[in-house]
């Protein structure tokens, strides 16, 4: 009898010890946000064909080229999924790949944002061509008789809150970029 109980006590005491060192070298559960962008690059290995394989300058693909360059403190390789999609459609000529200006679509603005991203870490001129020529868009955008930007040219005189949103940062992120706008904030104060 006395032997089990010993035989027991054992086991327990060994079992207790192999779970307490099971919990010290159990590595914590990375972030969610880590997670998530994870998943993102593991689905797809380039935000260029994120959306069905298909190449889009779009806001939801900014978006979450944007929330992924978050993390590129932690590990460049997120940083460089919203960079190459960048540099996949600003040209060198400081053009981008399917953006007409004569669209007149503030949902097309959106995606510079990340342009100003990558401007701020490479000084390269071809980015300040593409901000400026958002910028020229802006100038010309059609408004309403208060000043507010149509939200697209074929949606004359519809002020949308999602196209508030999507230009308003540009000016204020290339003011903020010390990117000279020649005392064009304004705009940006006139949206009712």
């Amino acid at each position: 009898m006395f032997k089990k109980v010993i035989f027991v006590f054992l086991l327990i005491t060994a079992a207790c010890s192999f779970q307490g060192q099971a919990l010290k070298n159990k590595q914590p559960d990375p972030k969610w946000s880590i997670r998530m962008a994870n998943t993102i690059l593991t689905r797809s290995d380039s935000l260029i064909y994120y959306v069905d394989r298909n190449p889009k300058w779009a806001y939801d693909v900014a978006f979450l080229g944007m929330a992924i360059d978050r993390l590129g403190n932690i590990d460049i390789k997120y940083s460089k999924y919203m960079e190459n999609w960048v540099n996949y459609f600003v040209r060198p000529d400081g053009s981008v790949v399917n953006y007409k200006i004569a669209e007149y679509n503030l949902d097309r603005i959106f995606p510079g944002r990340n342009v100003i991203t990558v401007y701020k870490r490479n000084h390269d001129p071809k980015y300040k061509i593409t901000l400026d020529n958002f910028i020229e868009q802006l100038k010309t955008h059609p408004k309403t008789n208060s000043g507010g930007y149509w939200h697209k040219k074929i949606y004359s005189w519809q002020m949308w809150l999602d196209g508030i949103f999507w230009h308003q940062p540009i000016w204020l992120s290339m003011q903020k970029s010390l990117i000279h706008l020649n005392g064009l904030m304004l705009p940006v104060c006139r949206q009712k």
